[in-house]
């Protein structure tokens, strides 16, 4: 929790999902990765859902970029989680 609190805004922002407004590109809203649930791809469409895969927010878009975002995500997320880990690990061998 320390760790957290030490971190700027801009740092703790970058580690969320952000959803935009379609026209104005405003944010709407915004979720930690920690609460995807789950993510798919396909060649017309990229498909999220954020929170419980029953009662979560789903967020499908109708792109044939898809599977970029697919990886994007994919890619963030073992970054993140490897980042995570190093970090526990040198925490237990203090």
């Amino acid at each position: 929790m320390a760790a957290q609190a030490q971190r700027t805004p801009r740092e703790r922002a970058e580690h969320r999902v952000w959803l935009p407004a379609a026209s104005t590109k405003d944010i709407l809203t915004t979720h930690p990765f920690t609460k995807i649930s789950n993510w798919s791809s396909g060649n017309t469409y990229f498909h999220i859902t954020i929170g419980n895969l029953v009662r979560g927010s789903k967020l499908l878009c109708e792109t044939s970029l898809g599977y970029k975002m697919d990886d994007l995500l994919t890619s963030y997320i073992s970054q993140m989680l490897t980042a995570m880990s190093k970090q526990r690990g040198s925490r237990s061998s203090k």
